[in-house]
């Protein structure tokens, strides 16, 4: 199982220059202050359009450091796939850099490296035992993405 990061990153950055050209619409339709009807939509898509732009800047670093993803060296590590096992259930997680978190694809859960979870298994090998939120853990598979 491969898991395109750049691939994620594109589709992100495609979506966040279609926020911002909607908003510059937004707010270029909108009354400006000295017009009558002036309401507060012009400025509320001025920030919308200053916060689209540094979250591009974000995921753009991000991109930066895709390129040199470290080898894969059989420890839990940035752009590796780790099952973890916990009361039974295992769930597949791809190690992701910070920013790149918090959704699921092809039922692989992307994980930041700098997660609470993360913290407590990264650099560890197979068989690594550890209890996070009262709940005990076992890497039961490290595999490169």
């Amino acid at each position: 199982m491969k898991i395109d990061l750049k691939k994620i990153l594109k589709t992100n950055i495609d979506r966040i220059d279609k926020q911002i050209k909607e908003e510059i619409i937004t707010r270029n339709s909108a009354p400006t202050p000295i017009q009558s009807g002036s309401d507060k939509t012009r400025q509320v898509a001025e920030q919308m359009i200053d916060s689209l732009h540094q979250e591009k800047k974000d995921l753009l670093v991000i991109k930066k450091t895709l390129v040199n993803l470290p080898k894969f060296n059989q420890n839990a590590s940035v752009n590796t796939l780790v099952t973890l096992h916990s009361y039974g259930k295992e769930k597949i997680f791809l190690l992701v850099p910070e920013g790149m978190g918090g959704v699921s694809v092809d039922e692989v859960f992307l994980l930041s490296i700098k997660s609470p979870l993360v913290k407590k298994f990264i650099g560890k090998n197979l068989g690594f035992k550890f209890n996070f939120n009262n709940s005990p853990y076992k890497i039961v598979s490290i595999q490169p993405n």
